[in-house]
């Protein structure tokens, strides 16, 4: 594993199943639709006027695994050089010029995780690829009051969004 590209591995492997699902998608919509890791404020930003559809998988927190973290064994001089075990904090979003068009995306990003709670091997991509490792997804429940201050905090108006925990855990050996 590839410990420096990890995240950035994870969030692609995000956005991979994502572009899948919309591939087969029939229409405009399904073809037409750009996945990315920004923020949805950077998404708007880059053109608030385009009619383009487009879903925002943003990363936007870190939490490493308190219980296990890396231990140096007796004697050692070195700590282990990543934590085995970190949960990311995705926000999902949709944008679209028809309310329906962003509920589908929406819609699909939900399905997608429901039917891939885990996933490992070959469906892994970047620098987990080959690895032994997997990436349980999770949704995430947040609260009105939660989102509106994430939301807030990206200076743009409330949108519904969905939120996951994906947590990455490293099966012994494969680091």
């Amino acid at each position: 594993m590839d410990e420096i590209r990890l995240i950035a591995s994870v969030t692609q492997t995000m956005i991979d199943l994502i572009e899948s699902a919309l591939s087969v998608i029939p229409g405009p919509l399904g073809g037409a639709v750009t996945v990315e890791a920004r923020s949805p404020r950077e998404m708007v930003l880059t053109d608030p006027t385009a009619e383009a559809s487009f879903v925002s998988m943003w990363l936007y927190r870190v939490d490493q695994d308190a219980v296990n973290r890396p231990v140096p064994p007796t004697g050692a001089e070195e700590m282990p050089s990543f934590p085995r075990s970190i949960t990311l904090h995705y926000l999902v979003s949709a944008r679209a010029k028809e309310p329906n068009d962003e509920q589908t995306l929406l819609g699909v990003a939900l399905k997608v995780f429901a039917d891939h709670p885990v996933v490992a091997g070959v469906d892994l991509k970047g620098s987990l690829q080959g690895d032994a490792g997997e990436v349980r997804i999770t949704p995430e429940p947040l609260t009105i009051e939660d989102l509106t201050r994430v939301w807030r905090a990206l200076g743009v108006p409330l949108r519904t969004s969905l939120a996951y925990g994906v947590q990455v855990l490293a099966i012994d050996g494969a680091t």
